[in-house]
């Protein structure tokens, strides 16, 4: 049993995307396309508030940041059990190979080096993001 309950369908309208990282720069950037695009991404560092913001919000994507938040990989089944339609991207440095395989194998939807996040980031947040 999850210490969150699975969602219930609280605030189901729009929809947000989290962003799990602990690039304050990073983050900043993604947070500012999401914003340019008129969608919502909230950013955390802590494993127990992407669940609870997961048992609580519409969250269609989790974006993860393999360099600063590979210990969401093991949290997986429990984010899925909270949002089952949950869509998983992850991203990380080309040189970090072990890293990316292991994110594949942990079941995240799409594995890509943080070069190629940044080229895609536009299509990504329009793709599954839905405009506030």
């Amino acid at each position: 049993m999850s210490e969150f309950p699975v969602s219930n369908g609280v605030n189901q309208t729009g929809g947000l995307g989290v962003l799990a990282c602990h690039d304050f720069f990073f983050e900043t950037r993604i947070c500012d396309t999401a914003k340019e695009l008129n969608r919502e991404v909230r950013c955390f560092s802590d494993v127990s508030r992407i669940a609870q913001t997961l048992s609580t919000e519409n969250v269609p994507v989790l974006l993860i940041d393999l360099t600063t938040m590979s210990d969401c990989l093991d949290e997986l089944p429990r984010f899925r059990e909270l949002e089952p339609k949950l869509t998983v991207i992850a991203f990380g440095s080309h040189v970090q190979t072990d890293l990316l395989n292991q994110a594949r194998q942990a079941g995240c939807d799409s594995v890509l080096t943080r070069s190629r996040f940044t080229v895609e980031l536009v299509n990504l947040l329009q793709k599954h993001l839905p405009p506030r």
